[in-house]
């Protein structure tokens, strides 16, 4: 199955399928007849010429590798298989596709549509960059926009994306505070790991579409008046657009493309974030074969506390004291939410619902972690149900008249 499966790498890349049933029938051969260790040898053989068809492999890198791994891989590939270096006869090839394979790797746009639709789209990208373009081809005349009022030039089309994902991203007042690096598994569709996003179960069971030759599209001339008539592309029905047909649906994702998956993302809550504020991570979200992947959209929300709440960058808490605190001055301790105590007090009377500021005891400004904000302490006075006689005559003989 390893060999097999190598084979549909080699054939995408060389196109040397011919040869190859013969392999396996030799290898069949000699597991066979025992010789086990010249099976495996060939097998391994075949499964490294296939690892070294895809980008990566050429670089000695898997797909995981981040951009500054991929240059020191090239620099050291560099050195081994320049021509300047190195003259063996097939030095000069090998340093040729190492080369081919950097400068799509290195370029984050480019490598990310190498991951999803393949080499050839990859470089297309590329050539189309370089002659200024922005990666997605443009029209060419349109002679309805020209009648229109319009110079008869199809304007640039925005590359297309897979659908984005708007997640809130619950966030515990603590973490607020003093900040924390979360990894949060996020559900999105992925394109098929068997098929690559082709549909195909392997690179043989795709052949070039006979009705547009492989295009995509059909030219279609339109009668516009005597000696008049314009040409315009449409989409080609036989392929839906796609300029191949499939024999064999994939046997993972039965010709959908795409699949059920999850991505593991890494994302970082600065101190004081800014309640509702979105994260964007960018081309992460749903991935399609034909377009970039969406965006994630993370929207922080705070989650409620049993002592605090926030107001912006201020955190409001209750203060409950007793009426003889309230009458005589008060001192209380509420303990902050990275632990440290807070000093609340009084010396005067304390009126109901008052409100006690304590001055940089809030959040942290995400902007300008050394600013806070403040605390705002709300007093609560605990009144007694009820009161006897005696303490009735005393409280009157303490206050004779009437406080309005």
């Amino acid at each position: 199955d390893l060999v097999r499966e190598a084979h549909h790498h080699i054939r995408a890349r060389w196109c040397i399928a011919p040869r190859f049933p013969t392999c396996l029938a030799y290898i069949d051969a000699m597991a066979q007849s025992r010789r086990l260790w010249i099976a495996i040898a060939t097998a391994l053989i075949l499964v490294g010429i296939a690892y070294s068809a895809n980008l990566y492999g050429l670089l000695g890198v898997t797909s995981r590798a981040t951009t500054a791994q991929i240059i020191t891989a090239f620099k050291k590939a560099s050195k081994k298989y320049h021509p300047d270096r190195n003259k063996r006869p097939d030095a000069a090839h090998k340093f040729a596709e190492m080369r081919k394979a950097f400068e799509i790797l290195k370029d984050d746009d480019a490598r990310r549509i190498y991951d999803q639709r393949g080499e050839q789209a990859a470089v297309s990208y590329q050539t189309n960059k370089q002659q200024g373009g922005s990666g997605a081809s443009s029209g060419g005349f349109d002679i309805f926009d020209f009648f229109s009022g319009g110079r008869g030039q199809r304007q640039p089309e925005e590359e297309k994306r897979g659908a984005d994902i708007h997640l809130d991203m619950a966030i515990p007042l603590e973490d607020v505070f003093s900040g924390r690096n979360y990894q949060t598994l996020i559900n999105r569709k992925e394109l098929c790991m068997h098929c690559h996003g082709s549909g195909a179960d392997s690179p043989s069971d795709k052949t070039k579409c006979s009705a547009c030759n492989g295009q995509g599209v059909r030219i279609q001339q339109v009668n516009l008046g005597p000696g008049m008539y314009t040409q315009y592309r449409m989409q080609c029905e036989a392929c839906h657009g796609e300029g191949v047909k499939v024999k064999k649906l994939c046997r993972k994702c039965h010709g959908n493309k795409i699949l059920p998956g999850q991505k593991v993302a890494d994302i970082f809550i600065e101190e004081g974030v800014e309640e509702g504020r979105v994260i964007t991570l960018d081309n992460e979200g749903d991935q399609h074969p034909d377009m970039q992947a969406g965006h994630i959209f993370m929207k922080v929300v705070s989650t409620p506390h049993p002592v605090f709440s926030r107001d912006g960058h201020d955190l409001k808490a209750d203060v409950h004291i007793s009426l003889v605190q309230a009458l005589t001055g008060f001192n209380a301790t509420l303990t902050q939410l990275d632990g440290t105590p807070i000093q609340i007090f009084n010396t005067n009377v304390t009126q109901p619902n008052q409100i006690i500021r304590v001055k940089g005891a809030g959040l942290p400004h995400a902007e300008n972690i050394f600013e806070r904000g403040d605390l705002l302490a709300k007093c609560r006075i605990g009144f007694p149900e009820e009161i006897t006689s005696d303490q009735k005559e005393a409280i009157k003989k303490i206050f004779p008249k009437a406080v309005v």
